[in-house]
């Protein structure tokens, strides 16, 4: 065979091995959408636990809470897995008190589930007080610098989280998209009206608070300025209560409603609060709405787009 018939049957194999590949590959397919990933939460005395690890340690449950922007892990629960604490620093949160705990350097936290993502842990905390409110085993708080990765869709019958990517998620369904906005803190605020029988409704800035187990409150600046609550209304003295920052302290009663968005809730169980220091003191804020209320809506938290979107899942009065 001479070169001329050798490279004309190398180019007729090259043809035909080019041409049993176009035949054999499969065709070519557009890259699925990341899926979507499905936490299991226990709903425990209206609070969120999912299941976590701190570095390699056995499952911890941490609390949901978009009231908090942190993750932060129970003091004693980060002294048992000798977690690196650097110094002191006294923190806030509702009640007029504070907690001193300290930074944590060189922790990581993971979500069961979701073992490809690692969240820093911040701060470690004494929480013993808000587990015994539970009444369940609290190891800590996972807050709002780990939501916003994703659009957080809380579903409450199903008791899942579905996180979504928030780069492709679209929403189709039937429920209504609220504004929201992060304040330094980290606190989901959403604009929301209260409608009190005698007075104007007042409407503001209220934080979505899903590490609270209450319902309504109304900050205590609003209550003194509306003189509330009304002296003919039926109340009792708030007993019991604590956040991060101690005990509450306030009158319960009801209002007429609670207007977020297209929705009404009616005639919520309402906090009126004379805390004088402590979150509920805030003069920013007007109020803060907690599981009572929100349980009652399938919730996504769509931080990318500044939107909080609610659709029903129960009837309003709660």
């Amino acid at each position: 065979m001479n070169r001329k018939q050798l490279a004309g049957l190398c180019f007729i194999l090259a043809v035909s091995v080019a041409a049993f590949s176009r035949a054999v590959a499969p065709p070519a397919q557009k890259l699925a959408e990341p899926a979507t990933v499905v936490i299991p939460f226990e709903l425990v005395n209206r609070h969120i636990l999912i299941k976590v690890r701190i570095n390699n340690s056995d499952p911890l449950s941490f609390i949901l809470d978009t009231g908090d922007k942190f993750s932060i892990v129970n003091l004693a629960r980060a002294k048992a897995l000798g977690l690196n604490l650097q110094g002191e620093i006294n923190v806030g949160g509702a009640g007029a008190g504070t907690l001193r705990g300290s930074l944590v350097r060189d922790a990581t936290l993971t979500v069961l589930g979701l073992e490809g993502d690692k969240e820093p842990v911040v701060l470690a905390l004494p929480l013993d007080n808000i587990a015994s409110k539970l009444g369940h085993v609290g190891d800590g708080i996972i807050g709002s610098d780990f939501m916003k990765k994703f659009v957080v869709e809380i579903d409450y019958p199903a008791r899942v989280l579905r996180l979504h990517d928030k780069d492709k998620f679209v929403y189709s369904g039937s429920g209504d998209s609220i504004p929201v906005r992060l304040n330094s803190a980290g606190h989901a605020i959403i604009p929301a009206a209260a409608a009190i029988e005698g007075h104007a409704a007042i409407k503001g800035n209220f934080v979505v608070d899903i590490g609270s187990g209450g319902s309504l409150v109304l900050h205590n600046p609003v209550v003194e300025a509306e003189h509330l609550p009304n002296p003919d209304q039926k109340t009792i003295r708030a007993f019991g209560g604590a956040g991060t920052g101690g005990k509450i302290t306030g009158r319960i009663g009801r209002i007429a409603a609670l207007t977020i968005g297209k929705f009404r809730v009616e005639d919520p169980v309402t906090l009126f609060s004379s805390d004088k220091a402590g979150a509920f003191a805030s003069t920013e804020q007007q109020g803060n709405i907690g599981q009572r209320i929100l349980s009652k809506f399938t919730i996504f938290l769509d931080y990318a787009h500044d939107r909080i979107i609610l659709e029903p899942n129960a009837p309003s009065r709660i």
